[in-house]
């Protein structure tokens, strides 16, 4: 449980979080690629800049999540004001 954590710029490439709370967590500009993300709570996440290439996020709860500028898990890069998906 690392609700309204701040992970901002953190490394956390290959990281485990399955079944996580995330809830409103600072991940602006964190590097997770390749990490287990299935069924993690993001619900109000700040991913703005994240790097989400090769994460698994079967199952994710992305509501409200902030992805702009994120660079998906198949490299596109979110569309400024994408929200709860990447646009």
């Amino acid at each position: 449980d690392l609700q309204v954590a701040n992970l901002a710029q953190a490394d956390l490439r290959g990281a485990r979080f399955e079944n996580a709370h995330l809830f409103a967590i600072d991940g602006r500009g964190a590097q997770l690629q390749g990490a287990n993300l299935r069924h993690v709570s993001l619900l109000d996440a700040k991913l703005e800049g994240a790097t989400l290439q090769g994460a698994d996020l079967t199952g994710a709860n992305l509501s409200s999540a902030d992805l702009g500028g994120a660079i998906w898990t198949d490299g596109r890069i979110c569309a400024a004001g994408s929200v709860g998906e990447c646009r």
